[in-house]
């Protein structure tokens, strides 16, 4: 709608973006309703209000982040000069910004409102309705989370309860009402590091003796299970390590090997629908006449006086230029016909005195070469011409010769004006076939812009000084594909240039540290280096199409690798590397897994689309988050293990109603230790 608004016009690739979308819309939602869970499970006895809070500032906030570089790496591509690209990157900008106002007002609203529906005993179908049972534990469901060193006192008023199967204790309030996010520290004593891990025993190291260390478990999914269990300290394994190290470098090694080998662009046949007469029509012309003979080209003359006989010559000589250039077939050219030999032939055989300024020498005249040649050379044509039409002659003979029944066809060769007088003129000729070479389309682009250039410059170059734009160019119909597969590979390269440069800048604003901020930018840069391996792989042409999905990777990649680089940025656990990783992959790995399978489910629709262009944007994104999930999910916590950045030293949420000296930090905080500092100083 807003893009409506805004005058954007809709394309057909637009269509796709639901799908898209959606996925990244319900990834969110994964990390933000996991991200409560583990906050309600780790610290039951929290108000609604205080959760939310400390919700919006760590999940919340990589959330945040993480969108508005996706929108950023979108909206850089809505300066590409190619308009499918252009459109498509100001869609998926609007559509970016469009989730992250959403999820931070909307569903976060929603979100509260359901959790106050729980904590009143209402049933979820019909709101209004009190449940028969009380809810077994107060605010959100149990899960199971990673065991933190933090040991905290029952609060007075408060009695002990245990989570149903399981005998683990669960804090709530007497009468079910708020209970104090507050509670007096208990010591604690130091962790060794390599002396805990996420699947350790029930009580952390470093407990005081008869606390009550309330933990919620045991109610966790099955995938949370399996990523605490037993994926994240897999990785924290130097075999498991090694291995995911030789596999990426593997496949970096192949997918660079495949930029130099995979195929440019578009055939027209995967523009038509599956089964239609237009896609049988264009695959047998493409594979058949095109490749043998090759396409017309119309070469273009305008702001001249087409009755001077120097400009008469001029055109001759810019057409000799053209038929002696490689990327022009010249002995076929001739079958095509020219309405001015035939013309300047027609007035000469009519008796009208030619005249020799201009210089008017016919380029086809022994031109042709090949098996083909004795038919051109002796056919009308290649014929000699007697001189240049006199310039007072040229319009009244020319109004007689289109009027001929035999010439009329030529008509649609020159454009008049009220006047009679010719505006634009064409003469065509054939191009080369591309005989198989799939990079023929950019190649013959740069050799029509250079020939361009040449005859304008050397040819016609008084015209064009008077005239507002090129008097003479060439055109055929396909030029519009030639020219935006000419601009990919500049333009691919500088997008990515400008977008790893934007995720870099946006993302360290959160992380906060250089390293990893390098670390974000190599893993967005990996997922685009992979689905370069696939299109050699798969056979997939590099095209408009392909650099569309290219940018849909830049945003994706950042959504599946910064929830786990932040989460590591705020954890100590044991004060090793390892460590850290394995609690925060533990803690983030299942909403990450879960976010991406979704999102693969939601493009699974497009894999059914009669149109090829529609199956192979399938290919990509599938490609795409597939890739962003194993960069997410395997690269880099295994990147973080080995070169690691230092964990940020910050207070998550101060007691600034305590006296002096007595400022505590919340015990909600993932790796919270109780600050007394009498100097002020923490």
């Amino acid at each position: 709608g807003w893009g409506m608004i805004f005058g954007m016009p809709f394309t057909p690739l637009q269509q796709i973006s639901p799908f898209l979308f959606l996925g990244m819309g319900v990834d969110v939602v994964f990390i933000l309703v996991k991200a409560y869970d583990i906050i309600i499970a780790r610290t039951p006895d929290t108000t609604l209000g205080e959760a939310f809070r400390q919700l919006m500032s760590t999940a919340g906030l990589s959330v945040q982040v993480t969108l508005l570089a996706s929108a950023v790496a979108f909206a850089l591509g809505s300066t590409d000069l190619l308009n499918s690209v252009r459109w498509f990157s100001a869609y998926a900008t609007m559509n970016t910004l469009m989730i992250m106002v959403l999820m931070m007002t909307l569903f976060i609203g929603f979100f509260v409102l359901t959790e106050k529906r729980i904590a009143a005993n209402y049933r979820d179908c019909c709101c209004c309705a009190p449940c028969a049972a009380a809810p077994e534990a107060p605010l959100a469901a149990a899960v199971g989370v990673p065991l933190d060193p933090l040991q905290l006192q029952q609060a007075p008023g408060q009695s002990p309860r245990m989570v149903k199967g399981t005998g683990v204790p669960v804090v709530e309030s007497a009468d079910m009402g708020p209970v104090p996010p507050l509670v007096p520290p208990v010591p604690l004593s130091p962790i060794k590091a390599g002396s805990w891990s996420p699947a350790s025993a029930d009580t952390p190291p470093g407990a005081a003796a008869g606390v009550n260390n309330r933990v919620v478990a045991d109610k966790e999914n099955m995938v949370k299970y399996f990523f605490r269990v037993y994926y994240a300290p897999a990785l924290s394994k130097w075999p498991v390590k090694l291995l995911v190290l030789a596999l990426f470098i593997g496949y970096s090694v192949a997918s660079f090997f495949g930029i130099y080998r995979m195929q440019y662009g578009q055939p027209l046949e995967d523009l038509a629908p599956d089964g239609s007469y237009l896609q049988d029509y264009a695959a047998m012309a493409s594979s058949t006449y095109q490749q043998q003979v090759g396409n017309p080209v119309g070469l273009y003359f305008r702001y001249l006086d087409f009755s001077s006989p120097q400009q008469q010559g001029d055109m001759l000589r810019a057409l000799d230029k053209v038929l002696a250039n490689p990327y022009i077939n010249a002995s076929v050219s001739g079958f095509q016909g020219n309405w001015y030999i035939t013309f300047n032939q027609w007035a000469a055989a009519n008796g009208t005195r030619m005249t020799s300024e201009g210089g008017c020498v016919n380029p086809y005249t022994n031109r042709a070469t090949g098996y083909i040649a004795p038919i051109i050379n002796n056919s009308p044509v290649a014929q000699p011409l007697a001189g240049c039409i006199p310039q007072a002659a040229f319009y009244p003979l020319l109004s007689e010769f289109l009027n001929q029944p035999r010439y009329r066809g030529y008509r649609n060769d020159v454009i008049r004006g009220s006047d009679s007088r010719i505006v634009t003129a064409r003469m065509t000729v054939m191009q080369v076939a591309p005989m198989g070479n799939d990079k023929f389309n950019m190649e013959y682009i740069e050799a029509v812009r250079d020939l361009e250039d040449e005859l304008n410059d050397q040819v016609f170059p008084k015209e064009v000084a008077a005239a507002p734009s090129y008097v003479m160019f060439m055109w055929n119909s396909m030029y519009i594909n030639y020219e935006g597969d000419a601009l990919l590979p500049e333009q691919a390269l500088l997008y990515f240039i400008l977008a790893l440069v934007g995720v870099g800048v946006v993302v360290l604003f959160m992380l906060v540290n250089p390293l990893a901020a390098l670390y974000m930018m190599i893993s967005v840069g990996l997922v685009d280096l992979f689905l370069f391996g696939e299109l050699w792989i798969l056979g997939v042409r590099f095209n408009q199409v392909s650099v569309i999905n290219m940018i849909m990777a830049t945003g994706l990649a950042v959504d599946y690798s910064v929830y786990f680089a932040q989460k590591f940025m705020t954890v100590a656990a044991d004060g090793t590397l390892n460590g850290r990783m394995v609690l925060a992959m533990s803690e983030t790995g299942s909403a990450v897994f879960l976010g991406g399978f979704t999102a693969l489910c939601g493009t699974v629709p497009i894999a059914f689309a009669r149109s090829v262009i529609i199956r192979t944007f399938f290919v990509l994104i599938f490609g795409t988050i597939l890739f962003s999930l194993l960069v997410g999910l395997l690269f880099m916590p295994v990147i973080f293990s080995i070169i690691g950045p230092p964990a940020v030293k910050s207070v998550m949420a101060l007691d600034l109603g305590a006296p002096a000296g007595q400022q505590q930090q919340h015990p909600r905080a993932l790796d919270a230790v109780w600050v007394d500092d009498p100097e002020g100083e923490a």
